[in-house]
């Protein structure tokens, strides 16, 4: 066949052209395919694209096919296609209708969320730590095998400080501090054998509930706007337990 016989519009016809998603992280990929042409000397087909319009890389050999998927392609950018039909004389015929396709910019990964409880400071320079969804049977302190054999459904299944037992007699203004990233609730959690409160617990209020990890402990609680809360110290003896704390977000 001649290959002026070739160069007719429409003469190779593509398809709709699909996007195919990658898995994520990857660069897009789309699919073309196209109307077989029906000479019986067809060789075969070379597929075209860039990113203007007809102004196209090298081909690409794609065989005596109708489909070819081209992967590698960038997100956030715009790309034409093309396809060629060849026969088996070599000749070339002109370009079938263009398509393209803008590849969907790749969303960046989004922030991690912040923790509601985070940058704790203990004077005593013990590892306090942090532990969710309170509840019955939970540990109390980082220290000792003590734990909880009464929650309140009011702080059930929230947030909550593991202190340890040894700071029970702590007795200081600022004796624990931590970072809340939205406004919250904290409650302590006092043994309630300890009738004369330390005074920075006086800024909370006594909510009528009850905790126990064997005495009972009142529950007081304060709101805090997001940022740094300090705490002081526990004011305890040696024979009553150290304070619980737990944040609840408002």
């Amino acid at each position: 066949m001649k290959a002026t016989g070739w160069i007719i519009a429409g003469l190779v016809c593509l398809m709709a052209v699909s996007l195919t998603l990658p898995p994520a992280g990857q660069a897009e990929s789309v699919t073309l395919r196209w109307k077989a042409n029906p000479n019986s000397d067809m060789a075969g087909y070379h597929v075209y694209w860039g990113e203007q319009s007809r102004a196209y890389g090298p081909p690409m050999p794609v065989g005596n096919t109708t489909t070819c998927q081209l992967d590698g392609l960038n997100p956030g950018k715009t790309y034409f296609f093309a396809v060629t039909a060849l026969d088996t004389s070599g000749n070339e015929s002109g370009f079938s209708t263009e398509v393209f396709k803008a590849i969907s910019a790749l969303a960046p990964d989004p922030a991690p969320p912040e923790a509601l409880l985070s940058k704790i400071s203990v004077v005593t320079g013990r590892a306090y730590t942090t532990a969710s969804g309170l509840k019955v049977g939970d540990k109390c302190y980082i220290d000792s095998a003590r734990t909880f054999t009464q929650v309140p459904s009011k702080v059930r299944d929230a947030t909550y400080i593991l202190t340890a037992h040894a700071d029970r007699k702590r007795n200081t203004s600022k004796f624990l501090s931590f970072t809340v990233d939205r406004r919250v609730t904290v409650y302590v959690a006092h043994d309630d054998r300890l009738r004369l409160k330390p005074g920075w617990l006086l800024k909370f209020k006594d909510t009528g509930l009850n905790m126990r990890n064997s005495p009972r402990m009142s529950l007081f609680a304060r709101t805090f706007a997001a940022g740094r809360v300090t705490l002081g110290g526990n004011a305890g003896t040696s024979t009553t337990n150290m304070y619980t704390v737990i944040v609840v977000p408002r």
